[in-house]
């Protein structure tokens, strides 16, 4: 210790520096023990909340089907065996239903889907000793007898060497009504008279009539590509023995409605005594035969009353008679641009016209007529038929049999009808191969089965080019195209490229038979179409045409593979996740009797582009953002904000800009065009919700022009109409009767001048003030009251113009009749058919026909339901006696609809 004088006199103690080092070494010897101890205890709780973790990544990643349900919470679902009643169900062909449609032109054969509240819930369930299909080529000669147990058409047809029952199966000896040499002979004769079965020139066939398919059956191994059509008839199973010996077939018939095919897609059509009437009914029959097949298609018919001189008498009818029709299927066939081919014994060949040289010579009062442009030719989804020539379009010339290159070159050859879809082009159908090619080698390192005799029916349920049956043509199977009836229209593409397919609605059940295929494969199927239907009728319709121990590949978002992988539990189907050939997630679903379906998901955002379709963009674009034009000179703005005004979008952004703020998402993900804005996501879960918080921030903030608040409104006017948030037209209809009496008011010089004659005045009513009292009234559903309120105010303005009053005691039809109008309740009609007319001629997939389609979901309130639109019309139909199909010949509508007044 030291003592030190200080200032004041005194001596104070000061302590060394030993003493000083001691307590500071203390102090951190302290706290580095207690920051020791802290971390002891932080790293034990982290390591024990990390293996509770890790187990519960791995009870997911082991339980898939879990991890796929309670992101989205989805409820859990089963589904029952149907009873053995419906092993061969088929919902929009079942003979249960088809007492309730007439027997004209066998309509009741035709589909007929079931409705909603009629639909089954239920897994059909095999018949009894049911046994794995034999395989290909083994199954072109025959079939186990379990599988398809129908004794009707083996009693009646093994004579004619049909089929017959051998033990436990089914043989086929390749015989027929026709060729009771075999088919093999039939088509030697058949191939002398048409070499173009042999050089490739002919791909792709149909058969109508099919019997069991042997007919096409044998043309698989000359390379040509048969559709075998047959109706669910007293035959039974037609169809069902073609598919389960490996040979392509459909349910179908040709009667009131076309066939599910575009215009011009078969290189050769044929009927085997198919017992069609092709002179009955003004030749329809046939006129859908010219539509389907291509310019320069082959036609084949034998059976009466081809070579009807050796044959009548089997026919149970008089040569007189075979003379007859064969004369008036001569005369038909020429009306149509058919020439005789060749004809050798009992086949006899007509050749389509391959130009438009012989269809311009038709004149205008020949039958039959020539089609008007109001029908789309491909369009096939339930479509009438209609007693009318379709004439080629001009390109299609680029198309015809002999323009197009031979099979297997016609394959890789982007046809002349691509140009017709949006985005169609020869660089797109290159890139879609290309990348379908990539992904069928990946689903074969999947599903070994893919390439092998175990799996040989394959369908493609949302194809677009037919990219995925291009890429595995070369193996032992075949694919049937599906394009939907809502999407583009991508079939001709297919046919013209030599690959056989079909439309098909998915929000309904397809035309064949249950398990009748090996393979399902979809691609963004239920992302197109789940705003029209629940996906689980998808998912039991494919359970129904998938045979036990079949696949499928489903490519979807991972919204709906959620979705899927619950509904599959319910399927008794598992799930299970892969990568795809980019290295992105997929997820696998199969059952517990080893039918496997591997669903591939895209990946989240970016990762799943395809490197072919990427985005490129210009450097330049962004190094010199400004612009050398500069900022414009002020202008006045005087007319306020409505749409049109040049301020309008611009105060529109700066308040989309504004609520931005108030939904962060990372990277801006939407899209202002002017005055609307496009919310852009990779799921429909993640788009609404999206939505719900765009909505949230709208509804929370408010618009002000210079410091007054726009309130919020009920209604607002759009296009010239009032909409309303309920759906009501109270507000429109009262804004159209302020709108024709604003129109009066102006043209009262001349409508109370009474020197102008009344019929002049009429017609100046009917041309100036009812179309704006009447504007957009084709989409009302007006109430009685409605009706009653336009016609009060039309009948004050009739009576004025022609100086009359309540006190003249003149009754309305006089004043109609002398200004020459008609009651405005009749013209609210005419436009609503008149509309209706327009809505059902065209396409299945445009966006009105769409949505017109549209089932809303949820539960109705109590009470009588609102009067709609389709109320109405059903009302107009009935009163005017009216049918739908009318709507497709447009003349005939609008002579029907039209008021004369």
């Amino acid at each position: 210790m030291k003592l030190k004088d200080g200032k004041d006199g005194k001596y104070h103690v000061q302590p060394e520096k030993s003493f000083k080092i001691v307590p500071a070494t203390l102090l951190v010897l302290v706290l580095c023990g207690f920051s020791f101890y802290l971390g002891g205890i932080f790293c034990s709780e982290k390591n024990r909340l990390e293996s509770k973790i890790v187990q519960d990544v791995s009870k997911t990643v082991s339980s898939p089907k879990e991890s796929a349900v309670n992101p989205l919470q989805i409820k859990p679902v089963t589904f029952p065996e149907c009873s053995a009643d419906y092993q061969d169900y088929t919902p929009c062909t079942d003979p249960n239903r088809w007492r309730k449609y007439g027997s004209h032109r066998l309509t009741f054969l035709e589909r007929h889907c079931p409705p909603m509240l009629e639909r089954k819930q239920c897994l059909v369930p095999p018949p009894d000793g049911y046994k794995p299909p034999i395989r290909w080529p083994k199954s072109r000669d025959q079939c186990w007898y379990r599988n398809v147990p129908y004794n009707w058409i083996n009693k009646q047809k093994s004579n004619q060497n049909w089929l017959r029952k051998q033990g436990e199966k089914f043989m086929f000896p390749g015989g027929g009504t026709m060729f009771p040499r075999g088919v093999g002979a039939y088509v030697d004769l058949m191939q002398d008279l048409i070499p173009g079965i042999k050089d490739g020139t002919i791909r792709t066939a149909i058969d109508t009539g099919c019997g069991v398919a042997s007919w096409g059956g044998d043309l698989l191994d000359r390379g040509v590509l048969t559709v075998s059509l047959a109706p669910r008839d007293n035959h039974e199973a037609q169809v069902q023995f073609a598919l389960e010996r490996g040979i392509p077939a459909i349910i179908g018939v040709i009667s009131t409605q076309r066939l599910p095919f575009p215009s011009s897609s078969f290189d050769m059509a044929h009927c085997s005594r198919c017992l069609i009437p092709w002179t009955e009914f003004g030749g329809i029959y046939l006129l859908e035969v010219h539509r389907i097949l291509r310019p320069g298609g082959f036609w084949v018919l034998s059976g009466p009353p081809v070579n009807y001189e050796n044959h009548w008498r089997g026919w149970n009818t008089t040569v007189e008679e075979q003379k007859s029709d064969y004369e008036k299927l001569q005369d038909l066939l020429s009306s149509m641009c058919f020439k005789m081919y060749a004809k050798k014994d009992d086949i006899a060949v007509w050749k389509k016209s391959s130009d438009n040289s012989c269809y311009n010579k038709l004149a205008e009062d020949v039958y039959p007529p020539k089609c008007d442009d109001s029908l789309e030719p491909d369009s096939a989804w339930y479509t009438p038929l209609r007693p009318c020539i379709v004439v080629p379009k001009p390109e299609l010339e680029k198309s015809a049999l002999g323009s197009l290159p031979k099979w297997p070159e016609r394959l890789q050859v982007a046809p002349e009808r691509i140009s017709n879809i949006p985005g169609g082009s020869a660089s797109a159908l290159k890139n879609d191969d290309s990348k379908w090619k990539v992904r069928a080698k990946h689903y074969k390192k999947l599903l070994p089965a893919l390439g092998t005799d175990e799996i040989r029916n394959v369908m493609d349920m949302n194809t677009v080019y037919g990219g995925f049956a291009a890429a595995v043509i070369d193996d032992p199977l075949w694919v049937m195209n599906v394009v939907s009836s809502y999407a583009a229209n991508t079939l001709p593409v297919v046919y013209d490229r030599g690959l056989i397919g079909s439309y098909n609605d998915w929000c309904e059940a397809f035309s064949t038979y249950p398990r009748t295929y090996d393979l399902l494969h979809l691609d963004g199927l239920f992302t197109a179409e789940s705003h029209r239907c629940d996906m689980k009728y998808v998912l039991l319709e494919m359970d129904r045409i998938l045979r036990p121990k079949g696949y499928v590949l489903i490519r979807e978002s991972s919204y709906f593979v959620d979705a899927i992988a619950n509904i599959a539990k319910g399927l008794r189907w598992s799930c299970r996740k892969e990568d795809t050939e980019y290295g992105v997630t997929k997820e696998r679903i199969d059952n517990s009797s080893s039918r496997l379906v591997v669903v591939l998901t895209w990946a989240e955002k970016l990762k799943g582009l395809n490197p072919s379709s990427s985005i490129m963009v210009d450097p330049k674009s962004w190094r010199s953002p400004d612009r050398q034009v500069g900022d414009t000179e002020a202008f006045p703005v005087e007319i306020g904000l409505h749409q049109g005004s040049a301020l309008s979008p611009y105060i529109f952004v700066l308040i989309m800009d504004d609520i931005y703020c108030a939904t962060p998402d990372g990277v801006p993900w939407c899209m202002l065009f002017a005055d609307d804005i496009v919310l852009i996501a990779e799921t429909k879960y993640e788009l609404n919700s999206r939505l719900a918080t765009w909505k949230t921030a709208l509804e929370e903030k408010e618009v002000c022009i210079e410091g007054h608040v726009l309130p919020s409104k009920d209604c607002f006017k759009y296009l010239g109409s009032i909409i309303h948030k309920d759906g009501g037209v109270d507000d429109d209809v009262t804004h159209r009767i302020k709108a024709g009496w604003l129109k009066w008011r102006a043209a009262t010089g001349v409508l109370c001048d009474k020197k102008v004659p009344l019929k002049l005045k009429g017609k100046f009513y009917r041309m100036a003030i009812r179309p704006a009292l009447l504007y957009g009234s084709e989409c009302w559903a007006p109430k009685k009251d409605h009706v009653r309120r336009i016609e009060a105010a039309e009948m004050r303005m009739l009576r004025w113009t022609c100086g009359r009053t309540l006190w003249d005691m003149t009754i309305n039809s006089a004043i109609w009749m002398s200004l020459g109008v008609v009651s405005v309740s009749e013209k609210l009609r005419e436009e609503r058919l008149r509309w209706f007319g327009h809505v059902l001629r065209r396409l299945p997939s445009d966006a009105v026909r769409r949505v017109e389609s549209i089932t809303v979901d949820g539960a109705r309130r109590k009470g009588r339901p609102r009067r709609k639109w389709d109320d109405c019309l059903r009302s107009d139909l009935m009163d005017l006696g009216l049918t739908e199909d009318m709507t497709y010949d447009r003349k005939l509508w609008r002579l029907k609809t039209r008021v004369v007044e």
